[in-house]
């Protein structure tokens, strides 16, 4: 058994989740190794018709990888339209963030795969980084 990717899909009314979406339908084109996506599976929903498995360990993404996209549900993002970032998404983004790059760390994913996320929302918010590099480098110990 292989230990998954983590994709923090990013802002949830942004391109993330139908980039998350996209590159499970290419998986067997590509040999892509299993991953699962972190958010809110309702974006990947609104972009995407294909089939979506709801995992709560990373170790049940391999699995469910031949048949559909493994999400481990994270917040509420609110009522996505896509186009249309907002505050409510930010928060999503964040907390998907910090969660794939929990799991990662962990060692329950084998790398951290980050969404696009608008830094102006997540500013908003609170997020004083200046991007996700940076907020990644600072869970992982790294120093600046």
């Amino acid at each position: 058994m292989t230990t998954p990717l983590a994709i923090a899909m990013g802002d949830s009314a942004g391109i993330g989740p139908e980039i998350t979406a996209k590159a499970w339908n290419a998986r067997e084109l590509h040999s892509l190794a299993p991953f699962f996506a972190v958010g809110d599976p309702r974006a990947v929903q609104k972009v995407w018709d294909g089939p979506i498995a709801l995992i709560s360990d990373p170790a049940e993404a391999e699995a469910a990888f031949a048949d559909a996209l493994p999400i481990v549900s994270v917040g509420d993002a609110g009522d996505v339209t896509p186009g249309t970032p907002d505050v409510d998404g930010a928060r999503c983004a964040l907390q998907s963030l910090e969660m794939a790059c929990g799991l990662t760390r962990s060692g329950a994913a084998s790398a951290l795969v980050t969404g696009p996320v608008s830094k102006a929302l997540l500013y908003r918010i609170g997020f004083t980084y200046p991007g996700q590099t940076e907020f990644v480098a600072e869970r992982c110990g790294v120093a600046g």
